[in-house]
Parts: structure tokens; sequence; C-alpha cells
């Protein structure tokens, strides 16, 4: 997919410190993050950290690509979010993703896919059914 590309790794005890790892270390032009949070439950302290961390990490130039789950509005919905298409407990959004300074990535209808996956995908690019957004691309864009 990205020839010449390079993976780093950050582990850490806990979240914020890996990520402040790797923006302290600042050899990556993108950083990924497939981790989320219902905003509000990381209380204001919490949103504001987060904020600074993906503020530092655009001062420096790395683009922050953050996943927002694949609950969408349903984020905060908890468990329930598992199997709810709707957010019962009002719309939320992940904290990870939801500052100015982050690109927020995801899949918001990811439960729906398992009841009609055919209705978004088709085995074949040349079906009718499936939409060609989601059709299989055939060679390599230039």
């Amino acid at each position: 997919m990205a020839p010449g590309a390079s993976i780093y790794y950050y582990p850490s005890n806990d979240l914020t410190s890996g990520i402040q790892t790797a923006l302290d270390a600042n050899v990556v032009d993108i950083f990924s993050l497939s981790y989320g949070e219902c905003e509000a439950d990381m209380t204001s302290g919490g949103n504001a950290q987060l904020n600074s961390l993906w503020e530092q990490a655009a001062t420096q130039g790395i683009a922050v690509m953050v996943s927002t789950g694949d609950s969408g509005s349903a984020s905060c919905d908890g468990d329930t979010a598992k199997t709810s298409t709707i957010a019962r407990l009002g719309l939320s959004v992940s904290g990870f993703a939801s500052t100015p300074y982050n690109i927020a990535v995801g899949g918001t209808d990811f439960y729906a896919l398992a009841s009609s996956f055919s209705s978004y995908v088709s085995a074949s690019a040349g079906t009718a059914g499936a939409p060609t957004y989601y059709r299989t691309v055939l060679a390599r864009s230039p």
C-alpha cells in the first residue's frame, strides 16, 4: 500500500503517555489512533488534554487520524451501541476524534452491515445492485 513507509509502535501503560512519546519522538508525518471514548465521559480536563496533544501534533506537521468508532452518534450508549442503530442516550461523538486538530475517520453503520451486507457491497464489480462507490477497483489509480 505505501512502499517505503515505516510503522512506529509506542507502547505505554496509558494512552496519553504513549501519544506524548510519539509526539516527543517527532519522526512520523501521520499518526493513526484506533481508540475512542465517549466525549462526555472524558471530562473537560480529558478533552482539553487531547485537544492540546492534537494541537501539538498539528504544530509539528503531524496529521492525526482518529477512529470515530463503529457506533456513529450512539458512541456514548455503552454496550447498547453494539446492537443499536439509533443514539438512544442522545447524539454523541468520540472525544479522541472531536478536536479541530485531527481527522476523524470511521464507519458509522458497521452494525447495520451484519444484517444487510449485500445492499452495501457486491462480490462482483459489475453487479448492478451494489453502489458504484463500493465496487471493486480493477486497476491502480494514477
